[in-house]
């Protein structure tokens, strides 16, 4: 009976997770149809024969992950008391349940956030402030840049520190769209950040 209710807990918050993850861009798609903003005006249009900015969005937001990462492990190295704070973050009752779910799991969640997220706030928010690219002006950009970075940190007030170094990582997110006039870049840096992120603090958890 108790691994059915440990199952069964898992399940929920999987799919509380993914709901509200994909939820987040469906949001994003019915805030454009109000604002008259394309939320996929940053996704390049490709087809069955050419699905090459697909695969190269891909491939770069993979490696646009890095820096990310490499930020992450700096940053938690630090002794300080807001970063010690971070670190006892995996012993909170909800990132537990997170932890306790599937790699498999994990990874869909990471896909749905990269996914959901980048729509809402790059897609949307930023696209709204900024306008179309090409008529942007710099100060335009800039205001979009800051808004959708700040947007990110509130959207995850665990800690003051973790909702800076949030709005740190979304004016780098912004900064990636900006670059390559193209969201696949974001949404698979995002991702794959949160995958392994959330992997490795699973790994941890079992060692302990």
């Amino acid at each position: 009976m108790a691994n059915d209710s440990i199952d069964k807990n898992a399940d929920s918050v999987f799919v509380t997770a993914i709901a509200v993850e994909l939820g987040l861009g469906v949001f994003a798609i019915g805030l454009g149809w109000l604002t008259g903003v394309d939320v996929r005006q940053w996704i390049p249009k490709f087809d069955a024969g050419s699905a090459w900015p697909l695969f190269s969005g891909a491939a770069l937001g993979v490696v646009a992950a890095l820096p990310m990462l490499a930020l992450i492990s700096l940053i938690e190295r630090l002794n300080w008391e807001p970063i010690r704070a971070l670190k006892a973050l995996e012993d909170m009752p909800a990132i537990s349940s997170l932890l306790a779910l599937t790699r498999g799991e994990l990874i869909a969640i990471s896909v749905a956030a990269g996914v959901g997220e980048e729509l809402l706030l790059r897609g949307w928010l930023m696209g709204w402030v900024t306008g179309p690219l090409g008529d942007a002006t710099p100060w335009a950009i800039a205001a979009g840049l800051v808004a959708s970075s700040i947007a990110f940190g509130l959207m995850h007030p665990i800690t003051p520190a973790y909702a800076v170094i949030a709005a740190i990582i979304g004016l780098y997110l912004g900064g990636l769209v900006i670059w390559t006039e193209n969201l696949i870049v974001a949404m698979v840096a995002h991702g794959f950040y949160d995958a392994v992120h959330l992997l490795l603090a699973k790994r941890e958890r079992a060692r302990q």
